[in-house]
């Protein structure tokens, strides 16, 4: 038989799979690069699509999934691959977490780069995705140099470039031959290196006295998230500020206490997913977090979030069970495994 002159896809057919199939797939396809935890899996498919391409020394991927909870941790990152880079495009949905101890918000548009070879751990909404992973050395990425995480601005010139180019060679892909790969992939090398090396990438904007405080607070809330203590009169005393300075630098997200609110009900949804034990967890999780109560707590998360905590506890280890038939061999198709193709690169 011919082979076909096109690069190859490996993905996930979908047409007529369960939702409970799609779980047991998505979670073989990632388990290599992330622990997931599903977050409102009773509304929401776990996986639309999960495509990825080896294009010469690039591995480009396309997804589309439901909320959920991604943590790389130190068991992926001793598989035995080159550190990569990991560039994104979230064509819709958000993400926030951390890359390395560095904060990670990703809202549409944005055009995200973050060190594949540390530990990620992140929440993100029902999303459609394009990626392109590739290695240190082909971009010049330095960890000693390079920040874990950075965005190119998506309204400079190399931000314009370097997207109209990525959503051209996705529209692509399905027609491109073996034959031309090595003259896209080199062209997009040349274009991310670029971006890892432009100003605006590398170095974080300068901020003015104001906002290097408002930063410096914010910080100081998330580190201080489980303490009783954590109140408008003891941040005032940290940063020598007037409580009207204070409410007035939190009046565009709802308030001092909105946001602290905001943030410990982040976390919790954080340890709810990866907890072991999940009888019980939403009480403890509340407790720990300084809810006033669980009912509080509990009416807090559904407003935030859509779904109930209690739906959240443990949604990792039900992504890592089996199927409740306990017989994964009954999927219409097997999972592919993304870890030879990045061995390639």
């Amino acid at each position: 038989m011919m082979k076909s002159p096109y690069i190859e896809r490996v993905g996930l057919d979908l047409d007529g799979v369960s939702d409970e199939q799609r779980r047991d797939l998505w979670a073989d396809v990632v388990r290599p690069l992330f622990d997931v935890s599903l977050l409102n899996a009773d509304v929401e498919p776990p996986v639309e699509r999960a495509d990825a391409w080896l294009m010469d020394n690039l591995l480009l991927t396309k997804a589309a999934f439901g909320s959920q909870i991604f943590d790389r941790s130190s068991k992926h990152l001793k598989a035995d691959v080159a550190d990569c880079l990991l560039f994104q495009i979230y064509l819709s949905g958000e993400v926030h977490g951390e890359t390395g101890g560095e904060t990670v918000h990703i809202r549409p548009g944005d055009l995200h780069i973050q060190d594949f070879s540390r530990p990620h751990r992140a929440r993100a909404t029902q999303a459609r995705v394009l990626g392109i992973v590739v290695s240190h050395d082909l971009v010049g990425y330095d960890r000693d140099r390079h920040p874990a995480v950075m965005h190119v601005p998506r309204d400079g010139a190399v931000g314009r470039v370097l997207r109209s180019t990525v959503l051209s060679v996705f529209r692509q892909i399905e027609t491109t031959t073996k034959a031309e790969q090595a003259a896209i992939a080199g062209g997009l090398i040349g274009l991310l290196r670029g971006a890892l090396f432009s100003p605006a990438s590398l170095s974080p904007p300068s901020l003015g006295i104001v906002a290097a405080r408002s930063r410096a607070i914010r910080d100081y809330i998330v580190q201080n998230l489980r303490s009783e203590h954590l109140t408008a009169d003891a941040i005032c005393s940290k940063f020598g500020l007037s409580r009207a300075t204070l409410y007035r630098d939190f009046q565009a997200e709802g308030g001092l206490e909105r946001y602290i609110t905001a943030r410990r009900l982040d976390a919790a949804l954080m340890n709810l997913a990866v907890t072991d034990t999940p009888r019980g967890a939403v009480n403890r999780v509340a407790e720990a977090w300084r809810f006033s109560s669980s009912s509080h707590f509990i009416r807090e998360f559904q407003r935030k979030f859509g779904f109930s905590p209690g739906s959240v506890a443990g949604a990792k280890s039900r992504v890592e069970a089996p199927s409740s038939d306990g017989d994964r061999s009954q999927s219409p198709l097997d999972a592919p495994d993304l870890l030879p193709l990045l061995r390639k690169l």
